[in-house]
């Protein structure tokens, strides 16, 4: 656990209201991120979410045993408050612009741009089916897939944060792949792409 958080934890339980902004600074961009992917891109509603989760957050220090127990608390919050938000809204209004980069807006103004980091460069004609398939992805699945993908969680730690057994994450995890292989696929884009590359194979 980061010891900046442990102190901004310790200093906020004392009622140091700059302490506790500093706790929202280290673990506002991983909440956000973790948002967006839930919300299928919608960085407006992350920050509207991330917002209450914090205020939540104020009011539950009291309960808050260590900056560990409190970042597994704010995830959680986080995930219940998505589904909420989900419920209520409907389909996103704001679909996701990249897939590197999560920028803050006026809710968080001290929030430097968040890169999201990636495991391999994306293959020419796929990365607007892959942006698609994210949107698509139900939100079961992109709690998981973003904290051992995005995140870098292990599944022991996806599963401490989400409150899910181990082997509960890793289907999850596996039927993510899954969904997100066939939406790729059958996505027009990708289609063509690679239609077009086995066109210019057999000629050469």
């Amino acid at each position: 656990m980061d010891p900046r958080l442990e102190e901004a934890v310790r200093r906020a339980r004392s009622g140091d209201p700059r302490a506790f902004r500093r706790l929202a600074d280290l673990l506002g961009p991983e909440i956000i991120r973790y948002l967006t992917c839930f919300l299928h891109g919608d960085v407006h509603a992350a920050h509207d979410v991330a917002q209450d989760v914090f205020v939540q957050a104020w009011h539950a220090l009291d309960h808050i045993e260590s900056a560990a127990h409190l970042r597994r608390w704010c995830f959680r919050v986080a995930r219940c408050r998505a589904i909420t938000w989900l419920r209520k809204r409907g389909p996103p209004g704001h679909p996701m612009e990249s897939l590197d980069v999560v920028r803050d807006d006026d809710t968080y103004p001290d929030f430097p741009a968040t890169e999201l980091p990636t495991t391999s460069p994306v293959a020419p004609g796929l990365e607007s089916s892959l942006r698609r398939a994210l949107r698509l992805l139900p939100a079961r699945y992109a709690a998981p897939l973003t904290l051992h993908y995005v995140q870098g969680c292990t599944t022991r730690e996806t599963a401490e944060l989400l409150g899910l057994r181990r082997t509960t994450v890793k289907m999850r995890l596996h039927r993510a792949r899954e969904f997100l292989r066939r939406e790729i696929q059958r996505d027009p884009s990708f289609v063509a792409h690679h239609a077009n590359h086995r066109s210019r194979r057999s000629c050469s």
